[in-house]
């Protein structure tokens, strides 16, 4: 009698149908969550981790902590659904929201056909400020990997507050001559 295994979620390649379902569940939950907090929604970008330094870092991330919430505003979340990895030294990532931690072991991600992923178990969603993203590195001298996030991230809209000039208007009715 043969027993099962459960190895947990995979990372499923980009040739696969399910990888397109994936992909589409996870901007679904971006645009919910977007409305529901009147956020708006953007393709997850190197400024997103590393603030001025993205210039120079560019779509790659670095190797050791990675901490959004240092650069993005409050009320900020991440939706990561896959990674685009060409990094033959990258093994591993752990992402943590201090509820819950996932470990993503990414080296098999290299020899897919368009080296991209979708994580099997649906879109992660982070609240950014609590995020801690960990990446390895099996080269202890390199500082990046070539390897970057699918995802969104949902941010707050930011509520023009009036000016002296705008707070000075008419305090309601009609106006008399």
């Amino acid at each position: 009698m043969s027993r099962r295994v459960e190895v947990g979620p995979q990372l499923i390649s980009s040739t696969s149908p399910y990888f397109h379902e994936l992909v589409s569940w996870a901007w679904r939950r971006a645009k919910e969550l977007a409305a529901r907090m009147s956020g708006s929604i953007e393709t997850l970008r190197p400024d997103h981790f590393y603030g001025n330094e993205a210039q120079d870092v560019g779509y790659m991330l670095k190797v050791g902590e990675i901490y959004p919430g240092n650069v993005l505003p409050e009320r900020t979340y991440l939706i990561i659904y896959g990674i685009f990895n060409t990094d033959e030294t990258l093994d591993y990532i752990q992402i943590s929201d201090g509820r819950r931690t996932y470990d993503w072991y990414v080296l098999p991600v290299l020899y897919y056909t368009e080296r991209m992923a979708a994580w099997g178990e649906g879109p992660i969603v982070l609240d950014a400020y609590s995020t801690k993203i960990y990446v390895h590195s099996l080269d202890p001298n390199k500082d990046r990997v070539y390897a970057w996030f699918l995802g969104f991230v949902i941010k707050p809209r930011e509520t023009a507050q009036p000016s002296a000039e705008e707070g000075r208007g008419r305090r309601g009715g009609r106006r008399r001559r």
